[in-house]
C-alpha cells in the first residue's frame, strides 16, 4: 500500500506541474527496483518493427528536460512510433544529392528538404523527390 501512494504522490506532482503536464503515456514510475523492472518489461515486450521508447527521469520542478541522473525520483516514460526510412534526392549547388534519414512522417522529411535544398531562380529547378523505405 506504501508503494501505491508514493507513485500516486509523483504523478499528483507531475500533474500539477506550470507545464500542464505531458504525451506520455506511462509517468510518475518510481526509481526503484520495482520501477526499473517495468520499464524492462514494457521494453522487452513492446513491438519494436513499430515503436520504440523514450525515458526522461524527474526530480521536483523538472518538466522540460531529463533530470540529473543523481537527483531522479520518478521517471516517465513515452511509446513512439519508430522513425521511418526515407530515400530524399534534393538539390545542392551545383547537382542533386541523394541521401537515406530517418523522420518521423513525411511532412517532416518535406520540411527539412525544402528548408536544406538549393533555390534556383527557376523555379523548374528546385525540384526534389521524397521515396518512403521499407
Amino acid at each position: 500500500m506504501t508503494k501505491l501512494k508514493l507513485v500516486n504522490d509523483y504523478q499528483k506532482r507531475i500533474e500539477k506541474n506550470p507545464n500542464g503536464g505531458g504525451e506520455y503515456q506511462f509517468y510518475g514510475i518510481p526509481n526503484d527496483e520495482e520501477g526499473n523492472l517495468f520499464i524492462k518489461l514494457a521494453r522487452k515486450y513492446l513491438n519494436r518493427k513499430l515503436y520504440r521508447t523514450v525515458k526522461y527521469g524527474r526530480s521536483n520542478g523538472s518538466y522540460y528536460h531529463n533530470a540529473d541522473k543523481d537527483k531522479v525520483d520518478s521517471f516517465v516514460l513515452y511509446i513512439k512510433d519508430k522513425p521511418k526510412k526515407f530515400q530524399i534526392t534534393y538539390k545542392a549547388k551545383p547537382s542533386f544529392v541523394t541521401q537515406i534519414m530517418e523522420f518521423e512522417s513525411m511532412e517532416e522529411a518535406t520540411r527539412w528538404v525544402e528548408m536544406v535544398s538549393y533555390k534556383d531562380k527557376d523555379p523548374k529547378e528546385n525540384a526534389y523527390r521524397i521515396t518512403e523505405i521499407e
